[in-house]
């Protein structure tokens, strides 16, 4: 790699490289690498095993550097098409120049940059105009259609929904969904969408905007790469910015499409909802099953915004089991998060089945905490007229108590959760989560959650206990 980067730079630069740095990896199979010259100056290196993703980017890029937009310059592509040189724009995000007033709104300097990025937009989705052509140049699929916003939706069911054990009716399902994806390809208003259209891809170069990753471009309704910035989880933008950033976006963007206005709000509430669902799918994905921290952290904020949104909207009338699967979503994360005090410790335990999905993420963002595996012991389950009850059934409870290694596993868990549990209190920690799992979730996790959480209460630690395969317990 290093290599076909020296050869890049003495091919294109006319310079010759002295010292690699790789970056840190976003959520692609892209690898970016600041590459240092001997002249002092430095380029980005990009390898991406994606070759039409990448010959998408630099089509692209043509056409928006005939536009003047402002988007970073390619010196060279290597032959393999794998590896590219382009400009370092440096290393701040608009991302990392949010700041807020004590209201939660944007700082003026952070609101105009927001201010001028959604202005910007306006002409990368109006691009077609000049370059009618623009779309044949993006990789595949060339269009936001139905195949591509089901594609999204399933993404958010088997990453994020399965994932975390949320129940829900296969069919009835599929039925919103098929309703949804309808509704978004009808969409009247449709030019080039950016795709991810988010701050993490705005970059702030010597106070001047450099926009990057456009390379998943296609046709698709203008309204997603507006709520892509706005609803940006992490960003946590306040309800009167998002108001008064659409208003510029639709003021600039009548300039060029005269009447936009009145397709752009009718649409944008279906809009908001794919979003946050695709969202939460690719988090799903980074988080909980590569196990990625940062996509981890951003759960909560994903589910914050998806149930706000829900709970000011009627959509829970046009899409009835998407709207149970959010409301489990909302009572499930609240398990996790409601009693958490902000001084003092809080331990949270949980049951789980090793059957029904991994073991539960904890996502106060605290991180750690214990996962206890109960499968060695007893399973009253296999027993006919057991398999009913639970581990808060007396008759269950009597079974267990019958053997001496449950009692064991139970005391050398609680030793060690009180031990970790005191040091923790004493280092002024507020939150920590221990996990009991078995293979489903309703008998031995359940009864040893429940032993040690008496336990720990006895002893004046605050407990929260939950049971995520039977929350009614």
């Amino acid at each position: 790699m290093y290599k076909v980067f020296y050869n890049l730079c003495k091919e294109h630069l006319s310079e010759e490289l002295e010292k690699v740095e790789k970056m840190p990896q976003g959520g692609s199979e892209r690898q970016y690498f600041r590459l240092f010259l001997k002249n002092s100056k430095t380029v980005l290196g990009v390898f991406n095993p994606n070759m039409s993703e990448n010959e998408a980017f630099v089509k692209l890029q043509g056409v928006f550097q005939k536009q003047n937009l402002p988007v970073p310059v390619i010196f060279g592509v290597d032959k393999s098409k794998q590896y590219y040189l382009c400009s370092d724009n440096g290393k701040n995000t608009l991302f990392d120049l949010i700041k807020k007033d004590e209201a939660g709104n944007l700082e003026k300097s952070a609101y105009e940059y927001f201010e001028q990025s959604i202005k910007y937009l306006t002409r990368f989705q109006t691009s077609f105009i000049k370059e009618p052509n623009i779309f044949e140049y993006c990789s595949v699929p060339k269009e936001f259609d139905r195949r591509s916003i089901m594609w999204d939706l399933n993404y958010f069911k088997y990453n994020f929904l399965k994932v975390r054990s949320v129940p829900f009716n296969e069919i009835a399902l599929e039925d919103d969904f098929e309703k949804l994806s309808s509704k978004i390809a009808s969409i009247p208003m449709q030019g080039f969408m950016y795709r991810d259209f988010q701050s993490r891809n705005i970059m702030i170069d010597e106070g001047k905007l450099v926009f990057i990753d456009f390379q998943g471009g296609r046709r698709g309704p203008f309204q997603y790469d507006v709520v892509s910035l706005l609803w940006q989880a992490l960003a946590e933008l306040s309800e009167q910015d998002k108001e008064n950033l659409i208003k510029s976006y639709i003021i600039e963007l009548q300039k060029i499409l005269p009447k936009s206005q009145e397709y752009f709000y009718r649409d944008l509430n279906e809009i908001i909802l794919l979003r946050l669902l695709q969202v939460l799918g690719a988090y799903g994905f980074r988080g909980l099953i590569e196990r990625k921290s940062h996509f981890i952290k951003s759960l909560p904020s994903g589910i914050k915004q998806l149930v706000n949104h829900w709970e000011s909207t009627d959509l829970g009338k046009k899409y009835p089991e998407l709207n149970s699967c959010i409301d489990f979503i909302n009572k499930q994360q609240e398990h996790q998060q409601h009693k958490i005090k902000t001084t003092g410790l809080t331990i949270n335990i949980c049951s789980f089945s090793y059957a029904n999905g991994s073991y539960p993420i904890d996502l106060s963002g605290h991180g750690g905490g214990y996962v206890f595996d109960c499968r060695g012991l007893q399973n009253p389950g296999r027993i006919e007229g057991y398999k009913h009850l639970t581990g808060k059934d007396k008759k269950v409870i009597d079974y267990m108590r019958l053997y001496g290694e449950v009692e064991s596993f139970i005391n050398s868990a609680y030793q060690i959760v009180e031990k970790h549990a005191t040091l923790y209190e004493s280092q002024g920690y507020v939150y920590l989560s221990v996990a009991f799992g078995c293979t489903g979730g309703r008998h031995r996790s359940v009864y040893c959650a429940e032993e040690v959480a008496k336990r720990l209460e006895f002893n004046g630690f605050n407990v929260h206990l939950w049971h995520r395969e039977f929350p009614t317990i």
